[in-house]
């Protein structure tokens, strides 16, 4: 196994780019289990439509920066 991501949430995306931040790398999606909308970080300005608008998407949480500078912009990934 090359990459084990552990504890992953399944969701769908509402908006790319996000309504919040206009940055294409960021998108406003709704976990399955849920009926509010976070922030997720999208790679790869959509990976070919695979993380599109209605795309069925995994996210992982992203891990709480050490640094109190960094502001950590989105949840999860």
């Amino acid at each position: 196994m090359l990459l084990k991501i552990e504890n992953l949430i399944e969701g769908s995306v509402v908006k790319r780019p996000s309504k919040i931040i206009k940055t294409p790398y960021v998108a406003d999606v709704i976990p399955l289990n849920s009926s509010s909308e976070i922030l997720a970080h999208t790679a790869s300005l959509g990976c070919c439509g695979l993380a599109d608008v209605g795309a069925n998407i995994l996210m992982a949480l992203m891990p709480i920066p050490k640094s109190k500078s960094n502001k950590q912009k989105c949840q999860y990934r």
